[in-house]
């Protein structure tokens, strides 16, 4: 949860740098002030980078996580499966009759 809210104010913090840098630093013609701004925002979109990417991962483990929790009860026979077709060959395994694959 940390990391989303970092995300968002790592977000918005860009743009509003970017309009400092120019309404102070630009239009007084102070190019040092530019350049520090710029590697400052670069920072900052390197760390918003990685925090897009840790919260990407973290909430893939989480949706995989809780379509186990909720498949485990229902179907105990797809406890050890982790790919989709194991889950298809169980399926057709389990009930032949009642899966029908259409054709064209």
């Amino acid at each position: 949860m940390i990391i989303i809210f970092i995300n968002a104010w790592l977000s918005l913090l860009g743009p509003y740098l970017i309009g400092h840098t120019i309404d102070t630093y630009i239009q007084s013609k102070q190019y040092h002030g530019v350049i520090i701004f710029s590697a400052i925002l670069m920072g900052i979109y390197i760390t918003a980078f990685v925090t897009n990417y840790l919260q990407i991962k973290i909430m893939g483990g989480v949706g995989q996580r809780m379509l186990y929790s909720l498949r485990t009860p229902y179907l105990p026979n797809f406890r050890n499966c982790r790919s989709i077709s194991l889950i298809k060959t169980r399926l057709v395994t389990l009930f032949p009759a009642s899966i029908t694959i259409p054709t064209s």
